[in-house]
């Protein structure tokens, strides 16, 4: 018999609770706390994480693993299970017709939605595409902010703007959300260069490197 719980209104069961309703809150609440595991993790360490994979990605492809790691950041703060409210895939935020493209360019077979969060794979699609990206806008004087227009807002629509805007960079990037986001990374990718050149520096023995008030 189970034992009551005295109340000003009389007692109450704990095992009248039920059972389908119990297991349905725990599993919410384990739900919870798994969907918030990469939050409770330092960004820093999510960032060292996946440095590897993103030189090794970045040096196949003959691009700027700052830049890689700017275009992370500014994406998905290194979370690799983040989905885009357009179905948009892991660290890079890849899109299927991008993955499309991707196994195309390699002879291979298109990878599926699970395959495409894995880090290894999700960077070098990632990269694989910004690195094509930079290639065809080279020859323009903004090629790295149109380059990450094309990686955020894909290559046609970014077309149809620029077709609609006479070609004027500059117009494209003020009235264009694409803006705004080339902005964002490319403020990060400097910070990443500055952060990594100071880090390259030696310091003499005996010596302390001045730092400015």
């Amino acid at each position: 018999m189970s034992n009551p719980v005295r109340t000003g209104r009389g007692s109450v069961s704990f095992f009248r609770f039920p059972a389908g309703m119990f297991l349905c809150i725990i599993a919410a609440v384990l739900l919870f706390f798994s969907a918030n595991l990469y939050a409770q993790e330092s960004l820093s360490n999510r960032e060292l994480k996946y440095e590897k994979i993103i030189e090794t990605s970045a040096a196949k492809h003959g691009v700027d693993p700052m830049l890689v790691k700017a275009i992370i950041f500014t994406e998905s703060s290194f979370c690799p299970q983040k989905v885009g409210k357009d179905g948009e895939i892991g660290l890079m935020q890849i899109r299927h017709a991008a993955a499309a493209d991707w196994a195309e360019s390699k002879g291979v077979k298109q990878p599926t939605p699970e395959e495409m969060y894995q880090p290894e794979l999700n960077i070098e699609i990632g990269t694989w595409y910004i690195t094509r990206a930079l290639r065809r806008w080279y020859k323009n004087p903004d090629f790295l902010r149109m380059a990450l227009a094309e990686y955020n807002a894909g290559r046609s629509r970014l077309l149809e703007w620029m077709a609609l805007y006479n070609d004027d960079t500059d117009m494209v990037m003020a009235h264009k959300p694409v803006g705004r986001y080339a902005e964002k990374v490319c403020r990060k990718y400097v910070e990443y260069v500055i952060l990594n050149e100071k880090l390259k520096i030696p310091k003499e023995p005996g010596k302390k490197i001045a730092q400015k008030d």
